[in-house]
């Protein structure tokens, strides 16, 4: 029946949702602190040139806390907002989410 999952299914879907969260994380530490530069491989930019454009905008206010803006030369802010949606603590738990482009 439409709805219902097989056996182990959803603990295989918990599992992939943590695996993509940490690579995501992953991927934006070492973009902004660990180095080196990891190479534009996903759905988000990492060229600092890109962080003006209207996604990463969206990004950054999402990223906001307390009124406290991001730093807005993050490179990637992208990653950091998908590991806090999957792991479900983004600061903005009623913004919507924006859109990759």
């Amino acid at each position: 029946p439409v709805g219902h999952a097989p056996e182990g299914a959803v603990a295989a879907r918990r599992l992939g949702l943590l695996l993509v969260a940490a690579a995501s994380l992953q991927l934006y530490m070492r973009a902004n602190w660990t180095g080196p530069p990891p190479d534009d491989v996903g759905p988000f930019s990492l060229d600092e040139a890109q962080v003006s454009s209207p996604s990463a905008l969206r990004f950054l206010d999402a990223l906001e806390i307390d009124g406290e803006p991001a730093y807005e030369l993050l490179a990637g802010p992208g990653y950091l907002w998908l590991a806090l949606e999957l792991l479900s603590v983004s600061p903005g738990s009623g913004a919507a989410a924006p859109a990759a482009g």
